[in-house]
């Protein structure tokens, strides 16, 4: 069976129509397009079922995209130019009338844009289709010759996948589907756009999934929106190649739709979640006469765990600052953390010594003696923050522990296993999975220990560790992401190596932990299924491949996201500063959904895998999936119920001389105050994120005085007043451009807000 019709790349038997290009019909065939792209020549080619766009290069590595397959023919193709930077083509095939606009968009480099849409001429059950990107010749050669991936994550709403090409003159690609705009045809098929991009060489792409109801005729449906960023790939070192990548998905992500975004009552959602702590039974339990925080709502069957307590105590010791208050809840947390320190193993340990398992089945990780890398490097340092801040009883709990932490980094030459038994560092678990490695960003997480444990002694064996550390994380580039959550406490422990010690190479390798952190977005929205009621939108994912969000870890990846913009300010790379500022503002709206009071009741788990769902207690599901997967399977996170306590305290700036709280969708990064003995007084603030996008200030007054308030911007070396009118429900709220200071001016007079957030 020839090639270019008929065969697959795997078994040419039963493969659908045209899944694999024929060469000699894109190459030689192909007619040219007018329309001028700085990368090269763009010609369109055609056989029987397929219509394909090829991109060639001067650098000779030409590729190939497929924007319209029809199992049962093309019959006519009609090209149109709508204006000097796209061209529009109608092709009629078997299934119906495609309507196809190709776009050239150079204002951050070569980016090509393809939608195809459909409407189909009868009601049709889709079938899978091809992949539609292939990489033609690499060099002047055969296209599997010279090709590498440098990077594509996993799950339900990856959606790209970034390639570098060639030895002599490398080209790199950055592919990406927009799944947002792919909703109405996964809704009607009842199919999952989970996996549905990927790579297997040379081909990668998109693959639409095969539906479960057919596609209705009378309608048009969107198939496919592509996107395609084309670049010359630097050759220096990996740090340029990162931040290329980072410009790469800015360039994409500026110019896709983004949703929306809504004003959330965060500290209302706080003070829910502290009382649920305080009055669910379910919550805690009491063992020895001290107080222990479940890690699920209702699960006894564990012993309490020490990352448990920890997460939950740091944001509500941040929380009780921010409110000027004190809570039971971190006075039993506070009480009950010495309990895990094991004196024999001279360490802090996972499972509270005293507790008991009540299982007859266990996982891998439920045994006693057992500890999970990360897991040591997670309590690790929230004991360290705590005995940085003044805590004497915890300062040398956390001593003795980094003591540990440094035996077993020597003992395992700073690449650490999965499991390991506690009393002699044996290997019990060494891989992810064969092949892959342990866990890959632990060396970025001994850094941050260690320096944290350099601040509290300031001793130089703590900072050699912490460079020995930072070594084993050269090379690594795209591929250091274990849990995201800990690739961002690597992040801002290499930021604070980089400002104790000036060199370069530790403020790069804190950027690429950070652009890792950015490859696990979801750049997208998955509105179908019961994921048709609420956001998805830039989520990040808890683990590399995880098939869902995470309250737990995206709570501590907004907090050290912060951290590290506060250190790095205008050292961090534009792009990746761009898209980190917009997760904070996606976050603050969609993080809601977390909450079961928030979801739609059919579209939350009755069978969780650990504890039990209580819709009306305001703790948060460990996991908010897509399409017509239940949230909610893992169960409910009591220790997630850090979440909107950090949402409170990061976003929210309160300050006891001024009149009102701030809410900002993107980080305040300065806040000065100042009084010059007028009745007129300022409050100045930095605002993080870049002019290229914008963010919503929102005022809340605290006294019920009435205030003349004025808002002034500067930019450019200018001052322009902004225009505050209060909506109809009270809030004063205005839209002002990212990485502008912000001047805040007031007297009491005029009426204003007069409210308590």
């Amino acid at each position: 069976m020839p090639k270019g019709k008929h065969a697959s790349p795997s078994s040419a038997k039963g493969a659908a129509p045209g899944w694999w290009p024929d060469h000699n019909i894109l190459l030689k065939t192909g007619q040219k397009i007018p329309l001028q792209c700085s990368f090269g020549n763009l010609m369109e080619a055609r056989d029987e079922h397929n219509f394909w766009i090829v991109c060639r290069s001067p650098l000779r590595t030409d590729i190939a995209l497929r924007i319209c397959w029809d199992p049962e023919g093309i019959r006519r193709v009609k090209r149109k130019k709508l204006d000097p930077r796209s061209v529009g083509y109608e092709i009629e095939g078997g299934h119906g009338r495609y309507t196809i606009v190709v776009e050239v968009d150079e204002s951050r480099g070569a980016l090509l844009h393809f939608r195809t849409k459909l409407r189909p001429s009868r009601d049709f059950d889709p079938v899978k289709s091809p992949k539609d990107l292939f990489i033609i010749r690499v060099d002047g050669n055969s296209g599997k010759k010279g090709v590498k991936g440098s990077a594509s994550c996993e799950g339900p709403l990856t959606a790209f996948v970034w390639l570098r090409v060639g030895r002599k003159r490398p080209t790199s690609f950055l592919y990406f589907q927009n799944f947002t705009s792919l909703a109405d045809y996964a809704e009607q098929t009842r199919s999952s756009l989970e996996a549905a991009v990927s790579v297997n060489w040379p081909v990668a792409g998109f693959s639409r999934p095969e539906g479960q109801r057919p596609l209705e005729k009378g309608r048009e449906w969107i198939l496919s929106d592509t996107s395609l960023v084309i670049q010359k790939t630097v050759t220096k070192g990996d740090f340029e190649k990162t931040t290329q990548f980072a410009d790469a998905l800015a360039a994409v992500y500026l110019r896709i739709k983004r949703p929306e975004t809504a004003y959330y009552d965060w500290p209302a959602t706080a003070r829910k979640t502290i009382q649920a702590l305080r009055e669910s039974t379910g919550c805690s339990r009491k063992i020895d006469g001290l107080t222990y925080y479940n890690a699920y709502l209702g699960s006894f069957e564990k012993p309490p765990e020490s990352m448990v307590q920890c997460a939950i105590l740091l944001p509500m010791l941040n929380y009780q600052l921010w409110n000027r208050s004190t809570t039971k809840v971190a006075e039993n947390l506070n009480a009950n953390l010495p309990t895990f320190f094991d004196e024999k193993a001279g360490t802090i340990v996972r499972w509270l010594p005293s507790g008991e398992f009540r299982k007859d089945e266990r996982s891998e990780e439920e045994s006693r003696g057992l500890m999970d890398s990360w897991y040591l490097y997670h309590v690790a340092a929230n004991l360290g923050i705590r005995a940085v801040d003044g805590d004497g009883v915890i300062r040398e709990l956390f001593l003795k522990t980094v003591d540990y932490c440094i035996r077993g980094a020597h003992q395992f030459n700073y690449d650490w296993p999965v499991f390991y038994r506690i009393d002699d560092f044996k290997v019990e678990k060494a891989e992810t999975e064969p092949g892959k490695g342990g866990e890959s960003d632990v060396p970025g997480m001994h850094v941050y220990v260690m320096m944290l444990a350099y601040q509290l002694r300031h001793e130089n064996r703590y900072l050699d560790e912490a460079r020995e550390a930072a070594e084993r994380l050269k090379g690594v580039r795209l591929d250091v992401v274990y849990q995201t959550n800990n690739t961002v406490f690597s992040a801002f422990g290499l930021a604070l190596l980089w400002r104790e010690t000036k060199e370069e190479a530790y403020l790069e390798l804190s950027q690429i932990c950070l652009a890792n952190v950015v490859s696990k977005f979801w750049i997208g929205d998955a509105a179908y299924g019961f994921s048709r009621a609420y956001s998805t939108f830039l989520g990040l994912v808890p683990l590399h491949d995880a098939p869902y969000l995470a309250a737990f870890e995206e709570g501590e990846a907004l907090k050290g996201i912060i951290d590290c913009l506060k250190v790095l300010r205008h050292r961090l790379w534009p792009s990746l500063n761009l898209i980190l500022c917009e997760y904070a503002k996606y976050l603050a709206s969609r993080g809601r959904f977390y909450f079961p009071e928030e979801l739609p009741p059919e579209s939350i788990s009755t069978s969780p895998k650990e504890g039990k769902i209580r819709t009306r207690r305001w703790i948060p599901l460990e996991d908010l999936r897509t399409g017509w997967e239940l949230n909610g399977q893992v169960g409910q996170e009591v220790y997630g119920s850090a979440f909107p306590l950090i949402m409170t305290t990061c976003m929210y700036l309160r300050m006891k001389e001024v009149p009102f709280f701030v809410f900002c969708e993107y980080p305040i990064l300065d806040a000065r105050y100042i009084d010059h003995g007028r009745p007129r007084k300022e409050l100045f603030l930095g605002i993080s994120g870049s002019p290229e996008l914008k963010c919503k200030l929102r005022l809340v007054q605290q006294e019920t005085t009435s205030l003349d308030l004025r808002i002034q911007q500067i930019s450019g070396g200018r001052i322009s007043t902004i225009k505050a009118v209060p909506p109809p429900g009270g809030a004063l709220e205005v839209t002002i451009p990212g990485g502008c200071p912000v001047c805040l001016s007031w007297q009491k007079s005029s009426p204003f807000i007069r409210r308590k957030p």
